[in-house]
């Protein structure tokens, strides 16, 4: 599982460049952690899967202002009744909200998604409808509900892990450590542009000696190879 931040400028400089790993490690906690809207979207046991900042940018921006209280007044204030047919009567409706408003209001993908026939998307539909009163083609809502029905997925991710939900902000030693090596690298880029080089002494002097040795990646248990 690969997890890949936003892209920066080459000439960014180190420390855009460490926004974009924190946000990486990001989405790969909630890649990892939050099972997602629609069914074929989930990574395989087994096989290789990237996901990238931008697939999971209304995820990132939920877990970096706020927590379980705020996604749950989230859902509730936007889908109250919906929620609490749910908890009478085992059903899918609030993902097949979600997955019906990620993907245009379009009756023929959301049901391919689902894997469900039109007919009972459309049995589907008529529920959710009557129970929030409003019609789901109604573009005023489309945002609210969007942000409501990813704020009750969230929560749900971290009910059934029994612990934090992933992106959570803490202080989290990896985010320390890669905090650390931006700012070590930083400070060797700085150097090695008073010199008048385009890269760190240390970077030069590592390439130099030893081509193919392995540098340490910030985040623990990964490596890359220069």
């Amino acid at each position: 599982m690969v997890g890949v931040g936003p892209a920066v400028a080459a000439e960014a400089g180190w420390e855009r460049y460490g926004e974009t790993l924190r946000e990486a490690r990001t989405t790969l906690e909630l890649a990892v952690t939050v099972p997602p809207a629609e069914p074929d979207a989930a990574a395989r046991p087994g096989e290789p899967h990237v996901t990238s900042a931008r697939s999971l940018a209304l995820e990132r921006e939920l877990t970096r202002s706020g927590g379980p209280e705020r996604w749950a007044r989230l859902a509730d204030d936007s889908l109250g009744p919906l929620l609490a047919w749910e908890a009478r009567h085992p059903s899918d409706l609030v993902r097949t909200l979600e997955v019906h408003l990620r993907n245009g209001c379009s009756p023929t993908r959301t049901a391919a998604l689902l894997h469900i026939g039109r007919q009972s998307f459309y049995q589907r539909l008529e529920r959710i409808e009557l129970l929030l009163g409003s019609e789901v083609d109604d573009p005023e809502l489309h945002g609210e509900w969007l942000l409501a029905t990813c704020a009750h997925r969230l929560l749900r991710s971290g009910e059934r892990i029994g612990a934090r939900p992933a992106g959570h902000p803490v202080d989290h030693p990896v985010d320390r450590s890669v905090d650390r090596s931006v700012d070590r690298l930083g400070a060797d880029q700085r150097e090695g542009a008073r010199a008048g080089t385009r890269r760190s002494p240390a970077y030069s002097t590592a390439v130099s000696a030893k081509p193919t040795r392995q540098v340490r990646s910030p985040i623990e248990g990964a490596a890359l190879t220069r």
